[in-house]
């Protein structure tokens, strides 16, 4: 059954479980139930037909025990009608014992995954849907993350991703260059996870023999390939990153060891915020053993630590180190250091 269709029975149920618990050990005509679903306006055309496969539904799959009762109809002649209620007059499919304050702490921790759009997550949406009536008015989120201006696109895309992964389908795309949107590329990839990162979207997966990654936002025409075999992962997405800061990087990058100064005034920011997990503090004399005595000399030493580092160099590692500005010198590998001087020499030129 299509996730929007699940939705919507779900929310039918909901309404029909709110009648028959609001008047305990009660039964219900058909008209009146009916009557009651779409006074919620949950669903479309609903009718006696519809109400019959969500009766089935509440006893086959939700092994709900009704109550029914036979009575004749209204003018006394003719066939009777079957009433529906709960068997248990306490029973409430939705039922539960969660106080008001638990209920609200639950949504806004399902609000900080920005679950809205994605239809594979209805489960997930439901509870929100569920706790969301108790909510008082007034009530303003506590928290919250960055939310992402293309978010209802993005949305769309994964929710056509989660799909193919689940479903171990392979995919055909177009992705559009990252600086040049005439540049279209087509891949054929068989796709296995999906990470955010600096509010952004990737999906992992393999394309030819390479593990790849593709940024959601640049990504097109997303369809499945029906005559592509799925190729399943076989190394997880944490040994993958094990090395990197970030997202980018390229099979053939190693790690390396990278040493720099900060200031007395960044230090505890830095040393308190990780940029990788090997992140350490070193002293000056481990320091003098790599970093050569030119490059010490001016460095106001007294007034800040030395940290070191082993992780792949790329674009997320020197927009990292640069953020901290005059607060932060890059001592060795040089081609870091030098890397970073080319930046800043362009950088002032543009000014």
């Amino acid at each position: 059954m299509p996730d929007n269709k699940i939705n919507e029975r779900l929310l039918r149920i909901r309404a029909i479980d709110e009648l028959f618990s609001s008047k305990p050990g009660s039964t219900f005509l058909p008209e009146s139930i009916i009557s009651y679903v779409m006074s919620k306006n949950v669903a479309r055309d609903y009718n006696r037909f519809k109400l019959a496969r969500d009766i089935k539904f509440l006893e086959d799959d939700k092994g709900v025990r009704l109550k029914k009762e036979q009575v004749l109809p209204s003018s006394g002649v003719g066939r009777k009608i079957t009433r529906y209620g709960y068997e248990d007059s306490k029973f409430s499919l939705f039922h539960d014992d969660i106080s008001l304050d638990d209920k609200l702490l639950i949504r806004e921790i399902l609000g900080i995954f920005q679950l809205k759009g994605i239809d594979s997550l209805t489960p997930f949406v439901m509870f929100d849907i569920n706790y969301g009536k108790d909510v008082p008015k007034n009530y303003s989120p506590i928290l919250s993350f960055t939310k992402d201006p293309s978010e209802k696109k993005i949305s769309t895309r994964l929710n056509t991703l989660l799909t193919s992964i689940r479903e171990k389908k392979v995919i055909r795309f177009k992705m559009n260059d990252r600086f040049d949107d005439s540049k279209i590329t087509k891949h054929i990839v068989h796709p296995w996870y999906l990470r955010e990162y600096n509010r952004r979207w990737y999906l992992f997966g393999w394309e030819g023999n390479n593990i790849e990654h593709y940024a959601l936002d640049r990504m097109s025409r997303i369809s499945k390939d029906v005559n592509g075999t799925y190729k399943c992962a076989n190394i997880s997405i944490d040994k993958i990153l094990e090395d990197v800061i970030g997202i980018n990087f390229k099979k053939d990058d190693k790690p390396e060891d990278i040493i720099f100064w900060v200031s007395n005034k960044s230090s505890n920011f830095v040393l308190s915020k990780p940029m990788h997990k090997t992140m350490a503090k070193i002293d000056y004399e481990e320091v003098r053993k790599v970093v050569p005595e030119d490059v010490l000399y001016t460095l106001p030493q007294k007034t800040g630590v030395f940290i070191k580092m082993k992780c792949i160099i790329n674009y997320e590692l020197r927009r990292e180190m640069m953020s901290f500005r005059e607060e932060l010198i890059v001592l060795a590998p040089n081609k870091l250091r030098d890397e970073i001087k080319g930046i800043l020499k362009r950088m002032y030129d543009n000014y």
